[in-house]
């Protein structure tokens, strides 16, 4: 059997984790959902029954050695994603990290220098890059044989008046930098107060390493929760309404655009809003790494940790209101 754990059972895991891992057991055989764990006795208890963990526990080192998993999913608060990933990593035992991979830079490469240590598979959960549009995206960009030259992300949120909002913006950070296939060579920040609020708009201008340009925007005190994602390459531009919530109000669908007229619209089978955990990125991000690991393609799943220091680092900028980044 192909044994997974699952540590920190709060209102994310329930929400998507859950349910992706529900549905990975169903349908592939193999797969036992062995414990699930949580400080919490009755919220690991609650999800064990909501989603078919044959056990729980509140120590998740005691889960650990006694299951002996082949891959530990990590869902718990930002402060403590570290160093719980860091003991997961030292028992040997491949895991799938919820975003952002540390609390800051430092932190991140903490990360990667255990996981080199250690030599544990991996994986980040930006699910952004697991998305049906932006993977729909990316195989257009493809189809065009060059890297794109200009890539505009938006994120508005609704009434999300915390002061740091820098952990949901590195979800737009690390998107940009996927797509565009190379590191921010430099950043500049500019920021508009949201009246009566600590909560600023973001607006970040930046070129990549391989001349992209892109443009960042969010704004978590706007009338709708909504992504969008431009991206102009050779010629063509494409539009992706990206789904962010459970019942989102633009069509997920992506647009290619060529001299004035949209020469392609995709919107099948790329999810509704009756399966956000698949819609969203939760089920393949978890799904694909199972699935490489059970097939010991092991290789292609060391790198996550690194590739994500630097979105890290940048979105630590945004909480610092820091207004130019420099690589």
């Amino acid at each position: 059997m192909f044994k997974i754990c699952m540590v920190g059972c709060g209102e994310h895991a329930s929400r998507v984790h859950g349910p992706s891992l529900r549905r990975y057991a169903g349908e592939e055989a193999g797969v036992e959902l062995a414990a699930c764990c949580d400080i919490d006795c009755a919220a690991a208890e609650r999800f064990a029954a909501a989603f078919g963990f044959a056990r729980c526990d509140t120590d998740y080192r005691e889960m650990l050695r006694r299951e002996k998993p082949d891959a530990a999913v990590v869902v718990v608060p930002v402060p403590l994603s570290c160093a719980i990933a860091c003991d997961v990593m030292r028992m040997g035992v491949p895991l799938m990290l919820e975003k952002p991979p540390g609390a800051n830079a430092e932190e991140a490469r903490r990360l990667v220098q255990v996981q080199q240590e250690t030599g544990v598979p991996h994986r980040v959960a930006f699910n952004r890059r697991y998305m049906p549009q932006l993977r729909k995206v990316e195989d257009l960009m493809r189809q065009c044989g060059r890297p794109p030259e200009y890539i505009h992300y938006t994120m508005y949120r609704v009434r999300r008046f915390e002061e740091d909002f820098s952990t949901t913006a590195v979800h737009a950070i690390d998107a940009v930098r996927y797509l565009a296939g190379a590191d921010y060579a430099q950043a500049d920040f500019s920021y508009r107060a949201i009246a009566g609020q600590k909560a600023v708009d973001i607006f970040m201008d930046a070129r990549m390493e391989n001349g992209c340009i892109a443009r960042i925007d969010i704004c978590p005190g706007a009338g709708l929760l909504a992504e969008t994602l431009t991206v102009s390459a050779d010629g063509s531009t494409f539009f992706a309404a990206l789904p962010t919530g459970e019942r989102w109000l633009l069509p997920a669908g992506v647009s290619r655009f060529e001299a004035g007229k949209r020469t392609e619209w995709t919107m099948e089978a790329l999810g509704t809003g009756d399966t956000f955990y698949e819609a969203g990125g939760f089920y393949a991000e978890g799904a694909t790494f199972f699935n490489e690991l059970r097939a010991g393609n092991k290789e292609c799943l060391m790198t996550d940790f690194a590739s994500s220091v630097q979105p890290v680092e940048v979105s630590q900028y945004i909480a610092r209101r820091d207004t130019a980044y420099r690589k």
